[in-house]
């Protein structure tokens, strides 16, 4: 290993001089190049590794290793370190992230130069023997070397990577200043300490006192290590807002080991964090965009860094204080101050013992040193000036430091006095510890620190009631400045006391009786607001004055969370009272059970009247107890968490109760049970229910199979008849199993879909359910079932199962098929024959017009009457045969239904009808009708049917009146035509929608007999009906009944 000659800030012996150290030979100059480089790559490649995803390093570990390294290194031997960090740079940039070049040396011109910066300002305002050993070394590192270095670096580098990559100048910037400083902060004080620690260890010297033997070196590294597990588990493991657990570790390290354990610890922690950040783990993980995860997590690390190097040097601080008070009393004992007597150049002529004693030196050393030995602010320039003005005027006062033979130093206070002994003019030097003074101011210094930015408001309040000192948080939470605060008297912030007086008559004399009092208040804030605290109140007595220490806490959230719990609560009483349900608590060790009111009230007992679990035992149904007992003995044996049971409890008046109780078992630390606690539902009516419902299950077993499926457990009970039905044993419980997938699978996919949603309308709307599907059967093959089910409700209207049958319909389901086959060729058949009979009918009844036109003169009567019934029949059989065209259309039209306004299509149907409307004098009356799913043209005609038969038949001399109107039944619409008319007879009414069936003469009222059976095949096509009901000479109702667009479309 090379020498450590070129260790800049060694100690060096007396008298002598820098320039007496020999240079580095080859070998020590290439093994600090080596050393350098390496450190430098390794450096930049951990950074490299701990990047957010390639985008950006957020911790720069480069930025503290070079300016550690330069600061410890003489500037005679700086070229070496130039030359290692650029070849270091360009290994990492050019060789292992395929950068240019040219890039490669603009970063490291930037770095240098930010290094140079760091070591120029720290020699300017620190000294490198000294940093980091106080609050003063450690602020001034913190807020300017590493903000002012690291500016100056990110303004180079961002104008490199600007220049060679586009990139944003303003936000490349702060990225590589953040990494910078965050890397600088958090590695130099590690690199320092182990550069200095290493040094004086070559040098066979301890350089730190706190790591004195095995026990503290171990619990140094113990604490470390448990430093590094709970970074992990904050950055890498969990997920909850816990950052700050390390913070106890690290405060041991601080107060422990004080800028060692500071310096360590953060290292540990940063190099943890960044890297499981960076992999998207942890409590920053969880950002998403990655430069605010990489800021907060600087932000993390610059808190973490700021706060624990500040307190570490405050501890090293005090500690030296502490120190060096325990030295001034032991001077203070033998006399009264130290004594110096000081020759011109510096040197010291006397010292007393108590001079020898406090510095650490006999006083023959002392003899032979000056003040610039023992005094860091009096090196020899300093003292000449110093000389010069005590002697003009004659006497100086001052503080200063003095530094023992240890090393330690202390605060004093330094009298001089210029005397002449003998001829020749010494300084009678008087020194004075005032080392706890200091401490003092600074302790008080932390006490108003700590007291201005307490979490929560602080008041100090006269017994007058008048505020005479407030926090900063005060000022925030009632938004007065702190000028405006001190105004005013409590009265005017609580509106609760109403006036001062209040204050001083009934608070003021329970604050000096208690000595402390808490309150719950109101506080109103500037602009009126008023929010609720809480007030601890502490009685203080000083220097004969009295006054109240007031420390105040916002429990708006509190009271908040207490209201909505209240009202939960509230809730819950109320839904265990109306449930019918009773509660228990089983302690399983003791045997004792709460048993809650309303569980006694549903067997009849008084509250309190039950406690153990043998008052339940005694009380179960002789058919029940051992099955009872089991299911709760068999809970507790296999440790299942859920208990479920019905059984029968005995009711006060002998009669016995259906109880379904369920529980939660928990368990102790060691996994036993130790408490059930559950509900208690008194289902005796629904039991009552269930047991007549498979009465009627198994009378209906006899011819379908039925089902009977329980909602709450969701289990079927199908009967034997059902599984003979599709094939199965009655006993074939394992090949047909109690469970609803039995079901659901053996139903044909096709019919699925309308089988499920069939039953999810009768649970909505009771809408029935009635509907054939296919099922599978043990072999294989699917066969045509009627399904038919209905939803049972208990007393509060609740649905709690579902009981139904099926039954074979496939044989009846062949011959519909037949029969629609045979229908439609029926069908096709009328519509040709009607199509081809119109031809020759056309040409007949043309001829037979002709003659009579031509030949009608030169005829007899008869044969004019001949002619003209031929022309009426050919007439009437063209009519015919339209309506039966018409008839054999509506049947085969397959359209689409749509959903339409019945108002729209009967207004359609009007201006078709307009002329025989206005001839006959017809008043129609439309009122509000529904939007349905049809087909616009056939209602159309429907509705233009129904119209012209209401004019049709009419009665004599008595105009026509019409009423369109619509009624709600269920899930159906019904759209009703009423008429004035001759009304139809009760033994007609059944045949008025068959085909061809003229209930009038021709000679009466002229037709065919087609139009209302065209109108009961539209209906039919709308999946519909019509009806009719009539009184003999007061007219007639005709009524379309259509599916409801919603239930429908449902």
């Amino acid at each position: 290993m090379f020498s450590l000659r070129f260790i800049h800030n060694q100690p060096q012996k007396t008298n002598v001089s820098a320039t007496d150290v020999p240079p580095l030979s080859t070998r020590s100059r290439w093994a600090l190049f080596c050393c350098v480089s390496l450190g430098y790559l390794i450096a930049a490649e951990i950074g490299h590794a701990m990047s957010f995803s390639g985008y950006f390093a957020t911790f720069w570990l480069p930025a503290g290793l070079a300016v550690a390294t330069y600061l410890a290194v003489r500037p005679r031997y700086w070229a070496i370190l130039l030359f290692a960090t650029l070849t270091a740079n360009i290994a990492s940039d050019v060789g292992l992230h395929d950068k240019h070049l040219f890039v490669s040396l603009g970063f490291w011109v930037a770095n240098t130069t930010e290094a140079m910066i760091a070591v120029a300002l720290i020699r300017r305002f620190d000294s490198a023997s000294k940093i980091l050993q106080t609050v003063r070394s450690a602020l001034t590192f913190v807020l300017l070397v590493c903000v002012l270095s690291t500016a100056a670096g990110a303004t180079l580098g961002a104008a490199v990577v600007w220049k060679a990559f586009d990139a944003s100048y303003a936000n490349t910037w702060r990225i590589w200043w953040s990494a910078d400083y965050v890397g600088m902060l958090v590695t130099f004080p590690f690199v320092w300490i182990a550069i200095d620690a290493y040094a004086h260890w070559k040098q066979r010297r301890r350089r730190f006192a706190v790591l004195t033997g095995p026990l503290e070196k171990g619990i140094y590294v113990g604490l470390l290590i448990a430093l590094a597990a709970a970074s992990h588990y904050v950055f890498g493991i969990q997920l909850q807002r816990m950052a700050y657990i390390v913070f106890p570790i690290l405060l041991w390290l601080v107060m422990r080991f004080e800028v060692v354990g500071a310096a360590s610890g953060l290292f540990v922690l940063a190099l943890i964090a960044v890297a499981d950040t960076a992999g998207g783990k942890g409590f920053f993980g969880g950002i998403e965009a990655l430069p605010e995860r990489a800021f907060a997590l600087q932000s993390y690390l610059f808190v973490s860094a700021t706060t624990f190097l500040t307190l570490a040097a405050t501890v090293r601080e005090r500690q030296e204080a502490e120190h060096r008070l325990r030295m001034s009393q032991f001077t203070i004992e033998k006399a009264s101050n130290a004594q110096f007597w000081i020759r011109e150049n510096g040197s010291f002529a006397y010292a007393n013992e108590l001079a020898s004693r406090y510095l650490g030196y006999s006083r023959e050393e002392l003899c032979q040193m000056s003040m610039a030995d023992v005094n860091p602010d009096f090196p020899d320039d300093a003292w000449a000036s110093h000389w010069n003005v005590t002697k003009h005027q004659g006497e100086l006062r001052l503080e200063s430091t003095y530094r023992r033979r240890n090393g330690t130093t202390f605060d004093c206070e330094l009298q001089t006095v210029l005397v002449d002994f003998g001829g020749e003019e010494v300084i009678v030097a008087s020194v004075q510890d005032i080392s706890a003074r200091k401490a003092a101011e600074r302790d008080l210094y932390r006490s108003q620190t700590a007291l201005h930015t307490a979490a929560d408001a602080v008041l100090w309040v006269k017994p007058d009631g008048h505020i005479f000192y407030v926090n900063d948080e005060a000022c925030i939470r009632l938004m007065y400045s702190r000028e405006d605060l001190l105004k005013l008297t409590v009265a005017d912030i609580n509106p609760d006391l109403q006036s001062v007086e209040k204050f001083r008559a009934e608070i003021w004399p329970r604050i000096h009786q208690d000595k402390r009092l808490m309150l719950t208040m109101r506080h109103e804030r500037r602009d009126g607001t008023i929010f609720p605290v809480e007030i601890v109140i502490h009685h203080i007595e000083f220097e004969g004055e009295e006054f109240a220490c007031s420390f105040v806490r916002d429990i708006t959230a509190r009271v908040a969370a207490e209201k909505e719990l209240d009202e939960a609560r509230a809730r819950l009483e109320l839904a265990i009272s109306g449930g019918n349900v009773g509660l228990w608590d089983w302690d399983v060790l003791s045997g004792e059970v709460h048993f809650s009111d309303h569980w006694h009230s549903q067997l009849g007992e008084s509250p309190g009247t039950l406690k153990t679990f043998n008052d339940w035992e005694v009380r179960l149904h002789p058919d029940d107890a051992d099955e009872a007992r089991a299911v709760a003995q068999d809970a507790l044996v296999k440790r299942k968490p859920d208990y479920q049971s019905t059984f029968r409890l005995k009711h006060k008046d002998g009669s016995y109760r259906w109880i379904l109780s369920r529980g939660r078992l928990s368990f102790d630390s060691d996994g036993k049970p130790n408490r059930m606690v559950g509900t208690h539902v008194d289902v005796t009516e629904l039991q009552e229910t269930r047991a007549k419902l498979e009465a009627l299950i198994e009378l209906m077993g006899v011819t379908d199979g039925a089902w009977n499926w329980d909602l709450l457990t969701d289990s079927v009970d199908y009967s034997t008849r059902f599984r003979e039905l599709l094939g199965y044993a009655p006993d074939d419980f394992d090949g047909f199993p109690n469970e609803l997938d039995s079901f659901k699978q053996r139903i044909h996919p096709d019919d699925s879909d309308s089988f499920w949603d069939q039953i999810q309308q009768h649970q909505k709307n009771g809408q029935p359910m009635d509907l054939e599907v296919r099922m599978r059967r043990k072999d294989g093959v699917y066969r045509w079932f009627r399904a038919r089910g209905a939803m049972l409700r208990d007393d509060d209207r609740k649905q709690f199962r579902m009981a139904g049958s099926i039954y074979d319909v496939t044989h009846r389901k062949n011959v519909e098929l037949q029969l629609l086959e045979s229908n439609s060729d029926l069908e096709q058949f009328a519509y040709v024959a009607s199509h081809d009979l119109q031809e020759p009918l056309r040409a007949v009844g043309g001829f037979c017009q002709l003659l009579q036109r031509r030949y009608s003169d030169s005829l007899d009567e008869t044969a004019r009457g001949y002619i003209a019934k031929a022309v009426e029949g050919a007439s009437r059989m063209t009519t015919l045969i339209e309506d039966l065209l018409e008839f054999s259309r509506v049947g085969n039209d397959k359209r689409p239904l749509k959903v339409i306004c019945v108002k729209d299509v009967v207004a359609a149907a009007m201006e078709q009808m307009q002329l025989p409307i206005e001839e006959s004098g017809a008043q129609i009356t439309v009122e509000d009708l529904p939007m349905v799913a049809g087909d616009a043209q056939l209602l159309a005609q429907l509705f233009q049917n129904l119209i012209s038969n209401a004019i049709k038949f009419r009665q004599q001399n008595i105009p026509p009146r019409i009423r369109i109107f619509a009624t709600r039944t269920e899930s159906f619409w019904d759209v009703s035509v009423e008429d004035n008319g001759i009304g139809i007879r009760a033994d007609h009414i059944k045949q008025t929608f068959t085909i061809f069936k003229r209930l009038h003469r021709r000679e009466e009222i002229p037709g065919t007999g087609i139009g209302l059976a065209i109108c009961k095949r539209i209906a039919e096509r709308h999946n519909g009906s019509i009806s009719v009901s009539s009184t003999p000479g007061k007219g007639s109702v005709f009524t379309l009944r259509l599916a409801a667009e919603e239930q429908r479309y449902a």
